[in-house]
């Protein structure tokens, strides 16, 4: 798993023409969605939600019979760069980034691995501009309908490919509810890699920025890396 996907490790949604169960008589449309997502979140400048979250490569996938790595625990954005991750569960590990450093915190391990002056525009950025720009969805990516998945019933999903990219650069499906809820989001590697993450309480914050520094403790070892 590469350090950008980890970094989502902690790590939201959008455009899909899905039909939200057969009990429902009118599909919904993307513009439909995208105008229910804007108008929900207009103005967001933050939130948190708690998540599952599920990854699978193509070698698990094709060797290992569909094995895949899950995980559970807190999430925490501000725009528009900063992501706090704290895993619960299967160990408790805090992944924290201000938008150009990212420290990852391995509690069990004592270590704090520092990756310093991060490249955004690699995994990370699809999800950062999803959020950032609720709003003009359409002027940042390229938007296709999500075809249903089993795991999200009566959930819309949208195909997001930024239209600036890098070789580096993966794409994102958000996930919404009929109401527009955000539900999660899936994050696509150019390497075919899949993280899926299932968001729920799912709140608007106004967070101050010291929610997004960390200060390793005491006795833990500092591990310098490169962010290639």
């Amino acid at each position: 798993m590469s350090l950008l996907t980890r970094v989502l490790f902690l790590g939201l949604l959008t455009l899909s023409l899905s039909i939200f169960g057969a009990d429902l008589a009118l599909a919904v449309t993307g513009e439909e969605i995208l105008k229910g997502l804007s108008k929900r979140y207009q103005g967001l400048h933050g939130l948190s939600a708690t998540y599952s979250r599920k990854t699978q490569t193509e070698l698990t996938r094709d060797i290992f019979q569909n094995k895949e790595s899950q995980a559970t625990g807190q999430l925490a954005w501000r725009e528009p760069a900063f992501l706090r991750l704290e895993q619960k569960s299967p160990t408790e590990e805090l992944m924290v980034t201000d938008g150009s450093t990212v420290w990852w915190y391995l509690i069990a391990e004592k270590q704090v691995h520092i990756y310093r002056q991060l490249d955004l525009a690699g995994e990370m950025a699809p999800l950062l501009s999803f959020l950032t720009n609720l709003n003009e969805l359409k002027k940042n990516f390229r938007v296709k309908i999500s075809p249903d998945e089993s795991d999200r019933p009566k959930q819309s999903g949208l195909l997001l490919d930024p239209r600036q990219k890098d070789s580096a650069t993966g794409r994102i499906i958000a996930w919404c509810d009929q109401d527009f809820q955000l539900t999660g989001f899936d994050l696509l590697t150019v390497t075919g890699e899949k993280t899926s993450f299932y968001l729920t309480n799912v709140e608007p914050q106004s967070w101050e920025l010291d929610q997004f520094s960390f200060t390793p403790p005491q006795g833990v070892k500092i591990i310098e890396e490169s962010a290639n």
